[in-house]
């Protein structure tokens, strides 16, 4: 094998392989890379290797009328990460670059003195890199014999050469691994062993960054090290080789802009977690219905089931989940049964599992034998409590359900309930407690209040002694809800009621028990009455502190980044008939924001539409007051890079960037180069904060990113207070490698 004499790899990076010369008629076909003659005699026309004489060619120069014969190397690497920043402004700076200085002797019948002017190994590549993450497994690299640098088609980087002449040492930056930028030299020869191969010498050498320090790499013996002057980057070059090694977009956004695609499970996790069913501001209910459906029909179903099961528990959906569980009874119905009862956890959401199947957007019209049957059990196994939850709603109603699948009770007092539920004539003495209670209230037989939920009273004429009752008895929730009927109704002039209320509303175990989302204490606040008692209104204000407790506390640097763009005006839950709540996106996105301040009292916002909106808030104001500043700074166009910009601008490089948006970003459409403008910016501060990590919250349910999830990237969707958990877990390192994915994979049926 031809190799180098005397010269020692500086990292033992050196790999030998052979390159089989291609026996079609033209070798290779690689005229245009091939600046001299090619190879154009006919196969067995040729002499074969070993049986002529190599030429001399001490005489040639490169651009000499030489038989150029291209090489073909395929270098294969599953690397670290990927360079993610060049800081050019830094490369400025004295007395940092150096020379590895070999002389080898390469041979080809020469004396020493002839061949040691050929040096290899002379190349300068001053770069700054990063935490790396995979790239392509294979770069294909041309190189040509006695000719200038090697053709990188698919590697996206420039090569140079150092010195090319009859004796090829071509040197080119390809990718780099933690701290270390690598040049890896070519030292072909010409053709003269016998077996029929090229020798190619691939010669990995490590150059240093000039970030924080500068390593010393070990040298071969007698080598010599010179330190040269101040080297000075050529800007264009660097810039332009940046950009490419950003990741590439894969996808467009609502305005047609570069925008990163999910994978499909995690597509799915992401329009499941903040779909509501309900149209948004670029697309309708229908166009994300059509989505989630094929998102979950382009998982596998274990990853569906627990995918259901996750945006059920932890996300505190309702309807998407149900969709999830519809499309997998058709899936897999051995999973589907395994699934279903971790996310039909009350009447209303067997209610609305049964709405959906029917309406055949999940593949099926009719109930079918196992989804039959996992209903038919739910109702056998409910409590009379439960049952009579579920009385309350239509489309389909209890009722109708009941009379779809017919159940066989397996008691007296449940056959004479679905009996009075479906409207037959049941026997009174064996009907649960309740119903018996309700029935002697509404016939006046009573004037004590049956425990019932108080949609069931509100066409009849109680007392305000009896609304207090029923205040007395309600759950959190329906307290919530029912703020404003109860002030109404005259059940706060009674004594004690206030007091009762308030220390329900602002019980921690009684929010977690309820599943209580920010966005809905806010819903309340905003529906809340004039007349409603003061201390109702700061019990609901110590509610919204106590729904986001699991906030964390984060060490380092913080910086929180919410949308205030025109688009986060629409409903956080989409435009629904009669139903579509007051609460935005925006108000979502500064409830997270404000969320954050209050456990991270340093943290810096920037508040974002086409540009930084300036903002001050005071981390000892209530989470409500800062959101509402927030909210107030709506308008404008989408323009996610723009606080990163900001920071860059600044020079600040915090330790966790929080960003809560949307993700349609659009002003910002044409930077990047083939990344989106929001990556190109994060490689920039990544460039002066190595252990720099991004949370991107999406709120709705579009599927695309403004940031490749990776490393150091994680993207999540929702507005519960899971979000806050995950947070957590990913800036503490507890996250795995899966980051959201993985959580729900590890989902247990």
């Amino acid at each position: 094998m031809l190799a180098p004499r005397n010269v020692e790899p500086a990292l033992q990076g050196v790999v030998a392989c052979k390159v089989k010369v291609d026996d079609i008629q033209r070798a290779l076909r690689l005229a245009p890379f091939a600046r001299g003659a090619g190879l154009d005699q006919p196969r067995r026309d040729v002499a074969a290797f070993g049986q002529q004489e190599p030429a001399d060619l001490r005489h040639m120069r490169a651009g000499g009328q030489v038989d150029v014969i291209p090489l073909a190397v395929l270098v294969k690497a599953v690397i670290g990460s990927e360079i993610v920043k060049l800081a050019v402004d830094l490369l400025e700076v004295p007395g940092v670059g150096h020379v590895d200085v070999d002389q080898p002797h390469l041979g080809f019948r020469r004396d020493a003195s002839d061949a040691s002017s050929d040096i290899a190994g002379k190349v300068i590549v001053p770069l700054v890199v990063d935490q790396l993450q995979t790239v392509d497994g294979e770069i294909r690299m041309l190189t040509e014999l006695d000719r200038g640098p090697p053709f990188a088609a698919l590697a996206h980087v420039k090569l140079g050469a150092k010195k090319a002449d009859d004796d090829v040492a071509h040197a080119g930056l390809i990718r780099c691994d933690n701290s270390l930028s690598y040049a890896i030299y070519f030292i072909c020869a010409s053709p003269t062993k016998s077996d029929g191969f090229f020798h190619v010498i691939i010669r990995l050498q490590a150059n240093y960054d000039f970030l924080p320090r500068r390593p010393d790499f070990p040298q071969k013996e007698g080598a010599k090290r010179k330190v040269g002057k101040k080297i000075m980057a050529n800007k264009s070059v660097f810039a332009s080789l940046v950009g490419r090694l950003l990741p590439r977009a894969t996808a467009t956004n609502a305005h047609g802009t570069k925008a990163y695609a999910y994978d499909a499970e995690h597509t799915l996790a992401q329009l499941a977690m903040t779909g509501t069913i309900g149209g948004g501001f670029y697309q309708d209910a229908e166009a994300e219905v059509t989505a989630l459906v094929a998102a979950a029909e382009a998982v596998e179903p274990l990853f569906l089931a627990k995918a259901a099961v996750h945006v059920r528990a932890k996300g505190h959906m309702k309807d998407t989940p149900a969709l999830l569980l519809a499309v997998l009874a058709s899936r897999d119905p051995a999973l589907f049964a395994l699934a279903f009862p971790q996310v039909v956890t009350s009447g209303k959401m067997l209610r609305t599992f049964v709405q959906i199947l029917r309406s055949g957007r999940a593949g099926r019209k009719s109930l079918g034998s196992r989804p039959k049957a996992m209903v038919q059990g739910w109702l056998n196994g409910a409590t009379d409590a439960q049952l009579m939850a579920a009385m309350v709603g239509n489309d389909p109603s209890l009722a109708d359900v009941i009379r779809m699948v017919h159940p066989k009770p397996e008691t007296a007092s449940r056959a004479a309930f679905y009996a009075w539920a479906i409207g037959k004539p049941a026997d009174t003495a064996v009907l649960p407690q309740v119903v018996q209670d309700l029935i002697a209230f509404r016939a006046g037989a009573t004037s004590t209040v049956p425990e019932v939920p108080f949609q069931m009273l509100s066409d009849l004429t109680l007392s305000p002694e009896q609304w207090a009752a029923v205040a007395g008895r309600a759950s959190w929730a329906t307290l919530r809800q029912g703020l404003n009927m109860l002030d109404r109704k005259g059940a706060f002039t009674v004594p004690g009621t206030v007091e009762h209320v308030a220390s329900t509303l602002r019980d921690p175990a009684r929010i977690k028990a309820a599943k209580a989302m920010p966005y809905q204490l806010l819903a309340t606040l905003r529906a809340l009455e004039a007349g409603v008692d003061p201390r109702l209104r700061d019990a609901l204000h110590d509610a919204m502190e106590a729904s986001v407790s699991n906030v964390p506390v984060l060490k380092g640097t913080v910086a929180v980044c919410p949308d205030v763009s025109g688009s986060m005006s629409s409903p956080v839950t989409g435009y629904r008939k009669g139903a579509t709540t007051a609460v935005r996106c925006i108000d979502v996105a500064a409830l997270l924001a404000a969320a954050v301040v209050r456990k991270n009292p340093s943290a810096r916002v920037l508040p974002f539409e086409v540009g930084v909106r300036d903002v001050r808030l005071e981390a000892r104001d209530t989470i409500l007051a800062n959101a509402a500043k927030l909210a107030a700074l709506g308008g404008g166009g989408t323009n996610c890079s723009a606080p990163l910009a900001a920071l860059n601008k600044a020079g600040a490089a915090p330790d966790l960037v929080i960003f809560v948006s949307d993700n349609q970003s659009w002003v910002d459409g044409r930077q990047g180069g083939q990344s989106t403008a929001m990556m190109a910016e994060w490689a920039r501060l990544k460039a002066r904060n190595r252990v720099a990590k991004l949370v991107c919250i999406d709120i709705q349910p579009y599927g695309t990113s403004q940031a490749a999830e990776r490393a150091d990237v994680l993207n999540i969707g929702g507005f519960s207070d899971a979000v806050f958990d995950q947070i957590a877990d990913f800036a503490t390192g507890r996250m795995g490698p899966d980051h959201w994915v993985g959580q729900i994979r590890a989902v247990t049926l």
